[in-house]
């Protein structure tokens, strides 16, 4: 279920749009709390850093996926076999 509310409707390999803003729109606030604490990042590092993230949950979806039809494979295999 998580992954139908991450991956965007036109490519499910991709994140959502609206993930993808929500992370974006979050780069004032990180690089105030940033800058509070004494550490400087330009916004363009701040978003490298989002967009990778953003990739990485994605990449993630999509080997979790992955791993469920492949063990569903294996589990239709064996209980054909055994079964």
């Amino acid at each position: 279920m998580l992954n139908k509310l991450l991956a965007s409707s036109v490519d499910p390999e991709e994140l959502s749009l609206t993930v993808k803003g929500l992370l974006l729109s979050s780069v004032p606030l990180v690089m105030l709390i940033v800058q509070a604490a004494g550490t400087h990042i330009s916004q363009n590092q701040l978003r490298e850093v989002i967009v990778a993230i953003a990739d990485s949950v994605a990449a993630l979806g999509t080997l979790v996926s992955a791993s469920m039809v492949a063990a569903g494979m294996v589990r239709k295999l064996f209980i054909a076999l055994h079964g």
